[in-house]
């Protein structure tokens, strides 16, 4: 049995690596490990896919009298989905990594030799990501993403660059930590027959704590938390250090999606989403810069999700999921631009579009099956999506591919077709031919909300440099602060204990008591669930 063989593999290799840096700093083949283990994962990873369902006890805790559940992996649809979109996505990073550097870095032993911490890093992230999204249930959940959370609070305290304050890191911890408070809230109303917290025995008055998790996991709040600045010229880092952990929020949403919400609150939900899903795609579509966009991007589509979720749309949640990590991935990694490559960039992205034969063509299903049409309001944030796709695709790169190697020529191109055949293998094993999931393909006739958000796109670009006049333009350094200081005086009280919360972590995680506190927390919720 091969289907967890990929964590261990991933989790294994940055050892290794470690273990060489030290015994032969000078190793010239960091790199080419990095792949092989890559591939090799993804491999696995794509041939389990034979092995649904598969579930495996990690750990047997006893006496059960006090531990009704121990941790567990699971091997389903929606967990392979996510499981392989990640290793997708590292193995993208790491083969696009030859061309994305400047000219100084193209030497190949510079570049195996510069950035071994790289490799180790993105490697031990997703594994431990893949551990999260194989989660059984909710105990198996909340272990991993607590070591997922230390393990880039460690990395990025020991490589944020000199003279960086240090708080804004700790308070990206903070926000993804809160996530704990609504699962233990969570477990608390679940009824008794269902303390075994597995997936398939989610009861629907629980959800609402599930998508509030979720969307504490996306790490995107506090949304204008400036970019870390890491001790090397890596930016697509970044990228993968924001989706993987939205991808555990994203496998939440999808997991609650089986639940769905039967109350009141679910027209509340759906609108306040669209609302957040409107301003939120506007803002992705007309900011500078990816690192500053990534944010809006993921917020986006993840109300899309949020909406579906609370009508038990498990297939609109999973394939929109899909769409905003491997599209995201390729307008992240396409830095390095060259005309002859546009297509697989464009193919990549258009999954966005929702149109027939596309990889996201079962997302245009979120828009039937309801008798409420403000669903059909959700066309004009699918529309800024596209539009701005389609900006960030024909803007230049950081980087060129002229004059480089033959071999980066041959290497790079595969790692943005690599997201391609992702998207749609899932969406032919998964989406059509699953026995779980499995739904025949929309039809054309309930494709028309693709086509009329791609047409009104296409308005939007042809007629942009006229309406982006009319909107206001990027704030000076003083104009932010100004705002910032205005926004402050109205809820002071609220912005001061936020301040004063951050501060007292900040010194709890910097001081040399560190994995003690992070024990003593770990203990009191292993020891709240259990005896509730």
């Amino acid at each position: 049995m091969y289907s967890f063989l990929p964590v261990f593999i991933l989790l294994f290799t940055p050892i290794c690596l470690l273990i060489l840096h030290y015994w032969r700093p000078k190793f010239p083949f960091f790199w080419l490990i990095a792949v092989l283990a890559s591939v090799f994962s993804w491999t696995l990873l794509l041939l389990s896919q034979f092995e649904i369902p598969t579930l495996i006890t990690l750990i047997e805790w006893k006496p059960q009298e006090i531990f009704p559940t121990s941790p567990k992996l699971l091997l389903d649809d929606v967990s392979w989905a996510y499981g392989l979109s990640l290793s997708t996505i590292l193995l993208s990073f790491i083969l696009t990594s030859a061309a994305r550097s400047n000219k100084q870095y193209i030497n190949e032993r510079e570049l195996n030799n510069s950035h071994w911490l790289v490799w180790i890093s993105s490697i031990t992230v997703v594994g431990i990501g893949l551990i999260t999204v194989f989660a059984g249930d909710l105990i198996t959940l909340l272990l991993s993403w607590t070591a997922l959370d230390i393990f880039e609070l460690l990395f990025r305290l020991s490589t944020t660059s000199k003279g960086t304050k240090n708080g804004r890191i700790i308070l990206s911890f903070a926000s993804r930590i809160l996530a704990i408070i609504p699962i233990i809230l969570a477990v608390a109303f679940t009824e008794p027959v269902n303390r075994t917290y597995d997936w398939t025995s989610l009861p629907p008055n629980i959800t609402t704590y599930l998508i509030i998790a979720a969307v504490l996991r996306l790490g995107v709040i506090p949304v204008n938390l400036p970019p870390i600045t890491l001790g090397f010229p890596r930016p697509q880092l970044q990228a993968l250090f924001r989706f993987i952990p939205a991808a555990t929020g994203l496998m939440m949403l999808t997991r609650a999606a089986n639940a769905g919400l039967d109350s009141e609150r679910t027209v509340w939900i759906i609108g306040i989403s669209l609302l957040i899903a409107v301003l939120s795609s506007i803002k992705w579509s007309t900011q500078a810069g990816k690192q500053a966009q990534q944010p809006f991007w993921i917020i986006s589509i993840s109300m899309f999700m949020i909406a579906a979720a609370v009508r038990s749309q498990v297939d609109v949640c999973l394939s929109w999921g899909v769409a905003l990590l491997l599209a995201g991935a390729m307008l992240s990694f396409y830095s390095a631009r060259d005309k002859r490559l546009i297509w697989i960039v464009v193919i990549g992205v258009l999954g966005i579009t929702t149109l027939p034969l596309t990889s996201n063509w079962y997302g245009v299903n979120f828009y039937e099956g309801s008798d409420l049409h403000i669903f059909y309001l959700f066309i004009i944030p699918q529309a800024f999506l596209i539009f701005g796709c389609v900006r960030q695709t024909i803007q230049p790169g950081s980087s060129s591919l002229s004059g480089i190697e033959r071999l980066i020529w041959v290497i790079y191109p595969w790692g943005l077709f690599i997201l391609v055949v992702s998207q749609y293998v899932i969406a032919f094993w998964v989406l059509y031919s699953s026995d779980q999931l499995g739904k025949p393909l929309p039809s054309l006739i309930n494709s028309w909300p693709g086509l009329v958000a791609s047409g009104f796109a296409i308005t939007l670009f042809y007629f942009r440099k006229r309406w982006q006049k009319i909107l206001p333009k990027e704030p000076t350094l003083t104009q932010t602060k100004q705002i910032q200081l205005s926004l402050e005086r109205v809820p002071r009280l609220f912005f001061y204990t936020g301040e004063q919360l951050t501060h007292f972590i900040d010194r709890l995680v910097e001081g040399k008591g560190a994995l003690l506190w992070t024990i003593l927390l770990l203990t009191l919720i292993i020891s709240l669930i259990t005896n509730v």
